[in-house]
Parts: C-alpha cells; structure tokens; sequence
C-alpha cells in the first residue's frame, strides 16, 4: 500500500512538473516572438525612405551696387574729409545639413563662416590727399532653406530654395593708415549681435552613387536690416574728423556644394542571441 501511494504521489509530480516545464518552454518561445516583432517594429522605424545627407560648401561672394550694398559716400558736417565704402570680393564657408521628406522636397541647414570686405577711400578736397583701407568684417550664418527639386534624369537634379538666415556678429572691427601727421580710420560698428536675412538659391546637382552629389549654383542674401554702421575718421594733429553711415551687406554669391555619399549599412555586427540582441 505505501509503495502504491508513492508511485502515485510520483506520477503526479512528473505529470505537474512536465506541465510547468512546457508552460514555462511556451511562455520562452511567446517571449522571443515578441521580443522579435519589437526589433523588426525598430529597424522599420529607423528605416527613413528619405535618406539624410551631410556636405560642405564654399561660396564666392560677388560685389555689387543695389540693394543697399553699397557703395556708402560719407561726408562729416564740417566738409573737411569726403569717405567711399565699397564692398570687395569675400567669401563664405561651412558645414550643410540636407534633411529630405519627400522625392521632390528637403530643408537645408548648417553653419556658415561668412567674410565680408570693404575698401575705404578718403579725400580731402582741401589739401588734395587721398589714402586707401581695407576692412574685413566676420559673421556666422545658420540658414533654414525649403529645398525643391526638379528630376532631370537619373543623375541630373535643378534645385532651387529659399528660406531665412541668423546672422550672428561677435564683435566691432577697426582698421587705420597712418601717414603723419594724417590718420585715417575706418569702423565696422555692429547695431545688434543678431540679425534676419533672406534667402534665395537656384543650381543644378549632378548625383553619383559612390562618389555623392555635386552642386553648382548661384544665391541672393539680403538682411531686412542694416547690418553694419560704417565710420570714418580724418584726424590731422589732434583734430578727428568723424562721417558715418549704414550698410545692409546684401551680396550675391556663387555656390559650389559636396555632399558625402551615403552608406548604408550591411547589419549589426553584433548575433542575434537566442533571446533577442545580446
């Protein structure tokens, strides 16, 4: 009788045990599908149909009289000394960030180094002097540009953008010729540290798919304000002389862009562990 309830009490702890050993297998096998529908649920959403594009960009700018750029005649109150400031060639350099959402439309961004130079004359119509200075004047540019694009064939793109720029000045410049007992100086005083310009860009984009994309174009910046307030200073012995007046630094420019090619990737290179990435 004792050998009989215990064959019993045994066959009921290997059926539960068998039991809980398949409950807990299923439950193993239900938790490795999940765990493998949320990683292909990931990898669906990292996947951007889109793709993203970094380059770099150099860009000439091109002197020209409209749109108040120049050049400034100044003249002090007292008619002593007659100034010109004319923009000369200067350019501009960074980093773009192409960040696409559709076949046809994208929005660029980055960062710009810009340098922008002014020759200065003075005259002074009394004692017939004339002298000669050049100032240079920096800013950072971070545009926002709505890109469109018009497919030619496979490897031929026209684009043209617009959008707004932040200008930001980190400070006041100076330059002078001294040729005793005459001094000539010239100021680039900045009227706020930032500014809003706009934006306006048209090229072509010749796309590679191992060697990434070429872009040569042409663009139009004009801030909505003055940007710079220029002043000249004659000083004879201990007499300065001072004229001023204001610039917006509007310039035309040619765009010479490289975007880097894009690689894709083959994979992690970490296996897959029985319960998902290890």
């Amino acid at each position: 009788m004792r050998h009989t309830k215990a064959l019993i009490a045994f066959f009921l702890f290997g059926l539960f045990a068998t039991d809980w050993s398949t409950g807990a297998f299923a439950q193993t096998i239900e938790s490795v599908k999940r765990q493998q529908k949320r990683e292909q649920r990931r990898k669906q959403k990292d996947t951007k149909t889109y793709p993203d594009y970094f380059g770099i960009q150099y860009r000439p700018l091109v002197p020209f009289n409209a749109f108040g750029a120049g050049p400034l005649f100044l003249e002090d109150t007292m008619g002593v000394h007659n100034s010109i400031v004319s923009p000369e060639f200067g350019f501009s350099a960074g980093g773009v960030i192409r960040v696409g959402f559709s076949e046809r439309f994208a929005i660029e961004t980055g960062i710009n180094m810009t340098r922008r130079n002014y020759k200065t004359e003075y005259f002074v119509p009394d004692s017939n002097l004339f002298a000669k200075t050049t100032i240079r004047n920096i800013s950072y540019d971070i545009p926002v540009n709505f890109l469109i694009y018009v497919k030619v064939n496979k490897w031929l793109y026209i684009n043209a953008s617009f959008g707004n720029s932040f200008l930001f000045f980190p400070s006041n410049t100076a330059t002078q010729t001294n040729t005793l007992p005459h001094n000539y100086r010239t100021e680039s005083l900045m009227f706020r540290w930032v500014r809003l310009a706009l934006n306006a860009n048209a090229g072509v984009e010749f796309r590679t798919e191992k060697e990434g994309f070429f872009y040569v174009g042409a663009s139009f910046h004009r801030p909505y304000n003055s940007i710079y307030a220029f002043r000249t200073t004659y000083q004879y012995i201990n007499d300065p002389v001072r004229a001023g007046g204001a610039m917006n630094g509007t310039f035309f420019s040619l765009d010479l862009k490289y975007f880097f090619p894009t690689i894709k990737s083959k994979g992690s290179p970490f296996p897959d562990g029985p319960l998902g990435r290890n």
